[in-house]
C-alpha cells in the first residue's frame, strides 16, 4: 500500500529528503506527500478502504524560516526533553531525547498523537546541520568535536538516535493499521583500514625512518622492531617490513566473513601531514594489486587538504582510478575516507563532483558512536544546494586509536573491547552495520593482534 502524508508548508526539499529516508530507504514503504497550509502537524494516513488512520506527528525545525536556517537560534534548545514512547516501541529504549517538539495540540481528527518531531529530528542529525551552523566549534585539525555535539552534551551519542526515532514511528503505524509490511534490515560488518603509512621502512624518507627507528627504541623499548624498519628500508623488502600487517588484516576479515577496505592515498606529497608513498611505487602496486586479488576493496584517502577542496579531492581520485586501471583493478563502486577524519558537511559534494559512490568519514575521532544518528548507511543531503546527492555515507562507529589513544578515550584494551562489543548489540538490534576502522600501524605487537582479534571475534 501506499502511505499518505500531509505536512505544513515549509523547507519542501528537506520534508522530502526526510521522507525519503524514513519511508523509502529504511522502511521500504512507498508514501504520496502533499502540502496542506491548513495543518501544524505531519499527518500521516495509513487508512484503506475509505476507513481513515490517523497519526499526528509534531512538526517544528522544518518550518524554521530562511532569517535563522543555519544559525544557532535554530539548534535544540538543552537540556533535551525526555519522552517516554508506549509500550512496545520497537527497539527505542525508554527514555527517548526530543530534539524538537510542536508548540500546539494536535487536532483532534487524528487517531494517534506522536508528540516528538521526529522528521525534523531526523534531518537535523543526517544533515549535520549543527555542523554547519555559522560559528560551529573546530579543533586544532579544523574538525567539529564529539564533545562539542548536542549527542555528547545530551549522553546520546552511542545511541543510534534516528534508528529509534524509526521505531517507534514504525510502531504507531502498526498498532494504527496491523498487518503493515516494511523492509527488513540485517546487521552487517564493515571494516576498513587507512593507508597512512602502509610501510615503516621500505620506501620512507630518511628523516621519518629516523626518527621512527628512535621511537622504536626509546619509546616503545622494541629495539627488534627498530632493526626489522631499518633492514626493511636499506633492502627495500616491503614483505618483512613491520607496518605491512596487510596479510594478517585481510585474514582477519575472511575469518570474520567480511570484504575488508583498504584506503590509499593518492596525494602529490607537498603536504607534510600526507602520506610519502607514491602510487606507482612497486611496493605499493604490489600490495594493492594482492589486496585485489584475494577480493577486498580498495579505495580512496583524500589528503589532509582536501576536506574543503573539491579540485583536489577530484585530482586524486582520477590518480587513484589511472593507477588501479593499470594494476587490473576494477570495481564496481568506490569510496574511501577522508584523512585525519578531517570532515565538514561540504565535503560531500566534493565526493559527489569526484564521482564517489560513498563516504565512510563520518565518525568522530574524539569518541565513538553514532555520529549521524545511525547505523544504517544513508544518501546524504547537501544543506547548502538544498538537493540530495547520490553519494551515499557509511557512517563510522569506532576507530582503534579513538578508543585507545591517551588523547582521546584513553580505554585499555579490555575496556576498548567491551565498549566495540556494545556497539555490536546496538547495531545489531536494529539490524545496522558496525563500521570500524583499524589501522595497520595499530597491529605491530602480538598483542595488538590479539586485540584486534578478539574484536573481530566479539562482533563477527
Amino acid at each position: 500500500m501506499t502511505i499518505k502524508i500531509s505536512h505544513p508548508p515549509g523547507r519542501p526539499q528537506e520534508r522530502r529528503y526526510a521522507f525519503d529516508v524514513v519511508f523509502r530507504e529504511f522502511l521500504g514503504v512507498d508514501y504520496e506527500a502533499s502540502e496542506d497550509a491548513s495543518i501544524d502537524h505531519v499527518r500521516i494516513d495509513v487508512g484503506g478502504a475509505g476507513t481513515a488512520a490517523v497519526l499526528a506527528v509534531d512538526d517544528r525545525f522544518l518550518r524554521t524560516g530562511d532569517a535563522q536556517w543555519l544559525q544557532r537560534e535554530s539548534l535544540p534548545a538543552t537540556p533535551l526533553r525526555r519522552w517516554r514512547p508506549p509500550p512496545g516501541s520497537g527497539a527505542a529504549e525508554s527514555d527517548v531525547p526530543v530534539l524538537f517538539a510542536s508548540a500546539t495540540r494536535p487536532p483532534n481528527d487524528c487517531d494517534m498523537h506522536l508528540p516528538v518531531d521526529i522528521f525534523g529530528g531526523i534531518f537535523f542529525l543526517l544533515s549535520r546541520y549543527e555542523e554547519a551552523v555559522e560559528g560551529a566549534a573546530r579543533d586544532r585539525f579544523g574538525r567539529f568535536p564529539a564533545k562539542a555535539s548536542l549527542a555528547f552534551r545530551e549522553s546520546f551519542l552511542e545511541r543510534p538516535l534516528v534508528d529509534e526515532y524509526v521505531e517507534i514511528l514504525w510502531s504507531m503505524l502498526l498498532r494504527l493499521r496491523p498487518g503493515l509490511r516494511r523492509r527488513n534490515h540485517r546487521y552487517a560488518l564493515h571494516v576498513s583500514h587507512d593507508g597512512d603509512i602502509p610501510f615503516l621502512g621500505c620506501g620512507v624518507p630518511m628523516g621519518r625512518l629516523v626518527r621512527g627507528a628512535a621511537g622504536d627504541v626509546i619509546v616503545r623499548r622494541a629495539p627488534a622492531q627498530a632493526a626489522r624498519r631499518l633492514v626493511s628500508s636499506l633492502f627495500g623488502l616491503s614483505a618483512s617490513d613491520p607496518g605491512n600487517t596487510f596479510d594478517f588484516l585481510m585474514d582477519s576479515s575472511e575469518r570474520a566473513g567480511a570484504v575488508g577496505e583498504k584506503y590509499f592515498m593518492a596525494t602529490d606529497r607537498t603536504c607534510p601531514l600526507d602520506a610519502t608513498y607514491d602510487l606507482e611505487d612497486p611496493e605499493i602496486e604490489g600490495l594493492i594489486s594482492a589486496i585485489h586479488s584475494r577480493g577486498h576493496r580498495i579505495g580512496l584517502h583524500p589528503g589532509f587538504e582536501t576536506y574543503m577542496d573539491a579540485t583536489k579531492t577530484i585530482e586524486e581520485f582520477e590518480r587513484l582510478r589511472r593507477s588501479c586501471e593499470r594494476f587490473g583493478v576494477r570495481q564496481d563502486r568506490w569510496g574511501g575516507r577522508q584523512h585525519f577524519l578531517r570532515w565538514i558537511p561540504g565535503t560531500w559534494q566534493n565526493w559527489e563532483e569526484a564521482g564517489l559512490d560513498y563516504d565512510a568519514s563520518v565518525g568522530f575521532a574524539d569518541h565513538v558512536g553514532f555520529r549521524a544518528g545511525t547505523c544504517r548507511e544513508f544518501p546524504v543531503y547537501n544543506l547548502y544546494a538544498e538537493r540530495t546527492l547520490s553519494l551515499r555515507e557509511k557512517p563510522l562507529v569506532a576507530m582503534e586509536k579513538t578508543l585507545l589513544a591517551p588523547a582521546n578515550m584513553g580505554l585499555s584494551p579490555a575496556e576498548s573491547l567491551a565498549r566495540i562489543e556494545r556497539l555490536a548489540a546496538t547495531c545489531r538490534r536494529f539490524g545496522g552495520t558496525l563500521s570500524i576502522l583499524w589501522h595497520n600501524t595499530s597491529l605491530l605487537t602480538a598483542a595488538d593482534r590479539q586485540l584486534y582479534t578478539d574484536v573481530l571475534e566479539a562482533i563477527r
